[in-house]
């Protein structure tokens, strides 16, 4: 075979097929019919050769993509975010301050956004957190029992993960004098001063118990009682 009439065709990245351009050129020609061209030694009509060694280009098309898809390397998905937040559970008193931590896995961006009780940075009545971490306990108890305190992923805000905190109080209110001796229409001072370990909300309600309470309806109805019945005129005949 002539080597001039070989040509090297690159079907893919993996695969190389030879055609003959005689062929090619006979399948192409108008005057083909009358041809015919000699193949490694086998005699045909142009016609009939450039036909199979087309089938064949395209046989080989097929197996070398497939074998190309079949051979090559595919990249595993990365591996998906996760948030922890450390610690996980935790106690603090009335006031007080209590430091948290953030990791966010498989991200180049490892910061994390705060909220208490699904507000952005807490609230005076379930607490307060920081940007560096650091969560303030309200001064009053709150009335949904322990907050939560969650850490959310900057990179992606569908992972978070949340710590359970409750709060406590310590506070003992004695009151002073106790008892108390008091004269009708005297004056008497108390004083309540509240002991706590934390820092908890330091102002007092008093409320006053212990004697019946007047009732206005039963002033009116004795008022009604004591006044003179006015006599009905006598109809004259």
């Amino acid at each position: 075979m002539n080597p001039e009439l070989e040509h090297q065709i690159r079907f893919s990245r993996n695969c190389w097929f030879p055609a003959y351009i005689g062929v090619v050129h006979a399948a192409t020609s108008a005057n083909t019919r009358d041809k015919t061209n000699d193949i490694e030694g086998f005699h045909c009509p142009a016609r009939i050769c450039a036909g199979s060694v087309l089938l064949a280009m395209g046989a080989s098309i097929l197996g070398c993509g497939g074998g190309g898809a079949g051979s090559g390397t595919q990249s595993s998905p990365p591996p998906s975010i996760t948030v922890s937040v450390t610690p996980s559970a935790a106690t603090v008193l009335l006031g007080e301050t209590l430091s948290f931590s953030a990791s966010v896995s498989n991200s180049s961006d490892t910061s994390a956004s705060w909220s208490v009780n699904v507000v952005t940075g807490g609230s005076a009545q379930a607490g307060t957190i920081s940007a560096d971490e650091v969560c303030t306990a309200p001064a009053d108890l709150p009335s949904g029992g322990p907050v939560q305190v969650t850490a959310t992923g900057r990179a992606n805000a569908s992972k978070s993960a949340t710590a359970r905190v409750t709060i406590t109080s310590d506070i003992s209110l004695p009151v002073s004098p106790n008892p108390a001796s008091v004269e009708l229409g005297a004056a008497q001072t108390f004083q309540a001063p509240i002991a706590s370990q934390g820092r908890p909300d330091t102002s007092i309600r008093w409320s006053f118990s212990g004697l019946p309470a007047r009732a206005p309806a039963a002033r009116s109805t004795r008022a009604a009682a004591t006044q003179p019945r006015k006599s009905s005129p006598v109809p004259r005949r």
